[in-house]
């Protein structure tokens, strides 16, 4: 039996976050079932709005803002005004979590840095991400500077090892800086709400984009601290085969670790007298020999090969093999179907939109697909008058004073 209840029914939180990694997190609060209030400058809203796609029949679409704000409430504030700030500080006093992507002198410019949000709620959980990081845990010489995804990548050591083995650093094709602080800030906020249970008292949650990719990059700097040699670009590792290669209609990846793999792989490719060849043992020969020797083999046993026909011939073999899928085909995947990771929904400003679902799956908690992402300033009213006791002359005062 599933409940109905979802683990975080009854947990306020107040999201003055924007674009990507602040919004993420909390739309997985959203998602499992926090009242999440999105809190937005009522003349623009965030940055996220202002990012557009051109639809087939023509439409402008801020598909950013759509896909991070579902499930979540809006509410226009002017934080920026008396009015705006007293509104703000009483519904601190209502909430549990704030969430924010600022640079730290940015909130504190606000008047709404961890300590004075600790004075109004002791309770409050205040989870912040930038790039990196606060001072008031541990110190952060660079705190102040600006930090967007590329920065993150470029100083967490991920660009200098993704790409072509003689190319330039890569970025990632995701913003991984944002996507992975995101979900670092899911697990702290988390952790501080369990804290929080035990003592009654809410803490700093302190989330660097810096530190989230250099924790991300942890094998390449043990293994430079123990050898010396810093990797370089290309696979990540040569101590086992493994790369793409190409088939009839696009890519495949496969690796291979061990001789009983290398042994059901040389039968696979009909090339039996490779299992005992002493020029492919151990691992780390045939990984040094992936593009020399290797992946020419795979190319051409699968030049007259499907993706989908190569992948089951390796499942067969017991053998780990995936096709590369672009975003068409992600949508297209019985697998994601399945696991009801493909959602559709209709915007009734949007229209009929397609989302990425939740991938935390609970085996006593049934999932609901998201409502959608708010207009800004959709809920205000009634979010000033249920959670505060405004009256309509309250609230038509604040907006004549252009707080809300």
């Amino acid at each position: 039996m599933t409940d109905q209840i979802k683990p975080l029914e009854g947990i306020r939180v107040l999201d003055l976050s924007h674009v990507l990694a602040g919004p993420y997190m909390t739309l997985f609060l959203a998602q499992n079932g926090a009242e999440v209030i999105k809190i937005e400058n009522p003349e623009g809203g965030e940055m996220a709005r202002r990012l557009l796609v051109k639809t087939a029949d023509g439409r402008s679409v801020d598909h950013v803002a759509a896909y991070l704000n579902r499930g979540k409430k809006g509410l226009g504030l002017n934080l920026r005004s008396d009015e705006g700030k007293a509104i703000f500080r009483e519904l601190v006093k209502a909430s549990d979590i704030v969430v924010e992507n600022f640079t730290p002198k940015t909130m504190r410019k606000l008047g709404f840095g961890y300590e004075e949000l600790k004075a109004i709620n002791p309770r409050i959980i205040y989870t912040s991400l930038s790039g990196f990081g606060h001072d008031d845990i541990y110190p952060s010489p660079m705190m102040d500077r600006p930090a967007f995804n590329l920065i993150a990548q470029a100083m967490g050591g991920i660009m200098d090892i993704t790409g072509e083995e003689n190319g330039p650093p890569m970025a990632t094709g995701v913003a991984l800086g944002d996507l992975v602080a995101g979900v670092f800030a899911l697990s702290g906020t988390l952790l501080a709400l369990q804290h929080r249970d035990r003592t009654g008292l809410g803490q700093h949650v302190d989330i660097s984009m810096y530190d989230c990719l250099a924790s991300f990059s942890q094998r390449a700097v043990l293994r430079t601290f123990l050898t010396g040699d810093v990797p370089t670009r290309g696979r990540d590792s040569r101590e086992n085969p493994l790369g793409t290669f190409k088939v009839k209609d696009g890519y495949v990846v496969m690796t291979l670790m061990g001789d009983p793999m290398w042994t059901r792989f040389c039968d696979l490719v009909g090339r039996p007298e490779l299992k005992e060849d002493p020029g492919f043992h151990p691992d780390s020969a045939r990984g040094a020999r992936y593009d020399s020797s290797i992946r020419p083999l795979l190319e051409d046993w699968a030049k007259d090969k499907t993706r989908s026909e190569v992948v089951e011939l390796f499942a067969a073999a017991d053998l780990p093999a995936a096709p590369v899928q672009d975003a068409a085909d992600i949508l297209a995947c019985p697998q994601l179907r399945s696991r009801r990771m493909i959602e559709e929904i209709d915007d009734p400003v949007r229209g009929r939109m397609v989302y990425t679902g939740n991938p935390i799956k609970l085996s006593n908690v049934e999932e609901y697909p998201a409502s959608p992402a708010p207009a800004i300033g959709a809920n205000t009213e009634a979010l000033l008058s249920g959670l505060l006791g405004l009256s309509a002359e309250d609230i038509s005062a604040l907006r004549a004073a252009r707080a809300i």
